[in-house]
């Protein structure tokens, strides 16, 4: 017999259950049904994804394939030039050097962006950095055919400064165009563009398609072909709306960028609060430097909670997890032509969480993923150090581990890596954060990094993986 308290639980559990679902549907009908409404929003949100954060995605993923047969046109140059082969030192110091130097560029490019984006406005500098995409995709194209190893060189430089710029001006872009409601969500795709492009250099990158001797070329040409995309439909897109009343001083221009992008409406409390964060007299914004926010006691704490977020996304594991899967998949007695299509499988997980993140952001609020993600994430951790350590013992738990890598890419996508990042313009707060150093790139005014709804400070992420070549999966 199920007792009375018993049926009660049962009945709470399914109208939770229940109001849960609703809750969900109708967020879900009201997106739908904004679509039109806010439809040259969600167009320009696509538009910077193609030309911003696709394009770092795929540099961080797509140098992993091409990477025996780069080597093989260094040593063939070199042999041509001088008689002689590359001795095994200088080819990995040479092969090194291009995959590292990408991220020296991602730092110089971040480095400019605050001056930049204050200066000449979001806009102009995304342009202007989709040309400096197209102009090194073609130094790439051309350098097998040069026969010149240092243009390959050359070009992952150029690739490393377009993606600090594209990175740092998409973030702030998509955040600054975005009507308060629908700001979660902005910030969201910015992560989703960036999976999307680690899951397309995957797929780019088989053997089957352009990751072969004579096409890894055009292979590292393709972020030409987005930021050609992105250079011929930006155009038809105005000018972030703050950025045109703080820095400009332009009203009627901002209102009419609102209207553009939001549709007829009342904007006004969007403008008033806009009009906070103007510099008294009129003046442009002061860029402040890392030392002037340190020094200011009334960013402190936002300043330990940006750092806290930043170390805990650093320090979660997942670069390990990375780095090893290939020894893992190995382990688990997988083919070794199995195995980039299992790496691929990890990619299309870590798109499928930064989908969900999308739709669950603003729901359930960033500090909940987060501290939940990582919750969940140690609990994973745990078991995959032990299946890790059995599974020379007990082979089935080789699978295991596999299985635990996909749920712990998954975890990260929903929890660190996506709610993290996005508690942090909701702070006014963007990183600069390159290998293990934390570099902070104000582009506003005090006033605006202190206003609770706005954004002042750009994010770059270039993470440890952005130097690990995986050659192994060749």
């Amino acid at each position: 017999m199920v007792s009375v308290a018993q049926q009660n639980e049962n009945q709470l559990t399914f109208l939770t259950q229940s109001s849960l679902v609703k809750r969900n549907y109708r967020m879900m009908q009201g997106f739908f049904s904004n679509l039109g409404h806010y439809q040259k929003f969600f167009q320009m949100i696509f538009v910077l994804g193609i030309g911003g954060n696709l394009i770092v995605g795929y540099q961080i993923s797509v140098i992993n394939y091409p990477s025996v047969y780069i080597k093989r046109f260094m040593n063939e140059s070199w042999l041509e030039r001088t008689g002689a082969p590359l001795n095994e030192k200088m080819l990995i110091f040479l092969w090194s050097f291009a995959v590292s130097v990408y991220g020296v560029g991602g730092l110089l490019g971040c480095l400019c962006s605050g001056f930049l984006t204050v200066k000449y406005g979001k806009k102009k500098c995304q342009l202007s950095t989709d040309l400096l995409v197209i102009l090194t995709t073609i130094v790439m194209i051309c350098s097998k055919r040069a026969k010149c190893f240092e243009m390959v060189l050359l070009g992952r430089f150029g690739y490393g400064i377009s993606s600090g710029l594209c990175q740092a001006i998409h973030c702030q872009y998509a955040g600054e165009i975005s009507p308060k409601k629908w700001r979660g969500l902005a910030n969201a795709t910015s992560g989703f563009f960036w999976s999307l492009g680690k899951c397309w250099g995957q797929i780019l990158g088989l053997r089957e398609l352009l990751g072969t001797d004579s096409s890894w070329p055009l292979l590292l040409a393709f972020p030409g072909v987005a930021a050609f995309l992105q250079l011929l439909l930006l155009p038809f897109f105005p000018e972030s709306p703050s950025y045109l009343l703080i820095q400009e001083g332009d009203e009627e221009g901002c209102l009419k960028a609102m209207h553009q992008l939001w549709g007829q409406g009342d904007h006004k409390e969007e403008l008033e609060e806009l009009k906070k964060e103007m510099v008294p007299g009129g003046q442009r914004s002061k860029v402040l430097w890392p030392g002037e926010l340190f020094h200011d006691a009334s960013l402190r704490q936002q300043l330990s909670i940006l750092v806290a977020v930043i170390v805990t996304v650093q320090f979660c594991g997942i670069n390990a997890v990375y780095f090893y899967a290939f020894e893992v998949l190995q382990n688990a007695g997988l083919e070794e032509r199995l195995i980039p299509y299992i790496a691929l499988g990890i990619g299309f997980s870590e798109l499928f969480s930064s989908f969900i993140c999308i739709f669950t952001i603003e729901q359930y609020g960033r500090r909940p993923l987060l501290w939940k993600g990582c919750g969940s994430m140690a609990l994973v951790l745990f078991f995959l150090t032990g299946t890790l350590s059995l599974q020379k013992s007990l082979p089935w738990m080789s699978l295991c581990s596999v299985i635990l890598i996909f749920l712990l890419v998954i975890l990260f996508g929903v929890g660190p890596r996506k709610s993290g990042s996005l508690l942090l313009p909701s702070l006014c707060h963007r990183a600069l954060w390159l290998w293990d150093i934390l570099l902070l790139i104000p582009s506003r005014d005090k006033r605006q990094i202190c206003s609770r709804d706005h954004r002042g400070i750009q994010q770059i992420i270039f993470g440890k993986e952005t130097c690990c070549s995986r050659e192994k999966f060749q």
